[in-house]
């Protein structure tokens, strides 16, 4: 049986809990849900026995942690994250809502069911993303690089790109995407889900990457090679002290920036190509 475990946690002093949530997110945890008093819950998918335990997380991470953990078995998972999912406002025109949630509003509702996948909306990085998306995507030939739930895809198709390309590694994912992404408007249409690495050998206006600094610098080559001498890439999954590191490869492979915000010590930047000589 496949389980999932929770890490319900408070750090203080509060200026390392970004550093901490870095460390976490390596060691496999996502969907980190930020609540009341300062704790945070985040999760991750028991996959390997080799898989280092949290106990051991703890006494390697700065700072000092109240914290508790649970294992979940799959099946009862979806019903443990209900339970923690709130809806979430980003900017004045975008709502992230779950099935249970109240319908109608002002703002675009985007309709995500719970689960593991990551992007919920509810952490920095995908709420930075998707305000950036809505001003950037219509007219645009997208890609939405490490899709996990679908949401920022579906901002794209939502805010008037011509074609979405969402992938992901996990297929989980994968099929998370493919059941948010086709529930918008000629989403069947005007997308295509992959569940691979390797970015399609195609042309973009508009790449969106919100993952790892590590897969952030290993694809930049990959994906200048694959973006329109005008187009633009999105990225995040980067905290404040991380960006230097992305900029000096993102010059080395001919990316300018031309864009930044930062939101609870996350960044999302906006890069060009430096040469737009096709």
């Amino acid at each position: 049986m496949r389980y999932y475990e929770t890490l319900r946690y408070r750090v203080q002093p509060a200026e390392f809990a970004e550093v901490v949530l870095a460390f976490l997110a390596e060691e496999g945890f996502d969907g980190f849900l930020e609540e009341e008093q300062g704790y945070t819950l985040a999760s991750r998918s028991l996959h390997s026995e080799k898989m280092t335990s949290i106990g051991d997380i703890i006494n390697t991470l700065p700072g000092k942690l109240e914290w508790t953990s649970e294992r979940i078995p799959e099946e009862n998972w979806n019903l443990a994250w209900e339970q923690s999912f709130p809806m979430v406002d980003i900017g004045d025109s975008i709502r992230i809502r779950a099935p249970f949630h109240p319908k109608g509003s002002s703002r675009e509702e985007f309709e995500l069911e719970p689960d593991m996948a990551f992007g919920t909306g509810h952490h920095p990085t995908t709420y930075l993303m998707a305000e950036a998306l809505r001003h950037r995507s219509a007219g645009k030939t997208c890609l939405d690089f490490g899709t996990g739930t679908g949401i920022l895809a579906m901002v794209m198709l939502r805010f008037g790109a011509i074609h979405a390309t969402a992938i992901d590694t996990d297929e989980r994912a994968v099929q998370s995407a493919k059941r948010h992404i086709h529930s918008e408007k000629l989403g069947k249409e005007r997308s295509q889900i992959l569940c691979t690495s390797a970015l399609p050998n195609t042309a973009f206006d508009l790449i969106a990457a919100n993952i790892h600094l590590n897969v952030l610098v290993e694809k930049l080559p990959e994906m200048y090679a694959r973006l329109k001498p005008e187009g633009q890439i999105l990225l995040s999954g980067i905290l404040e002290h991380q960006e230097k590191s992305l900029m000096n490869a993102a010059e080395k492979s001919g990316f300018i920036s031309t864009f930044k915000q930062s939101k609870k010590g996350w960044v999302c930047l906006a890069l060009e190509k430096l040469n737009k000589t096709p």
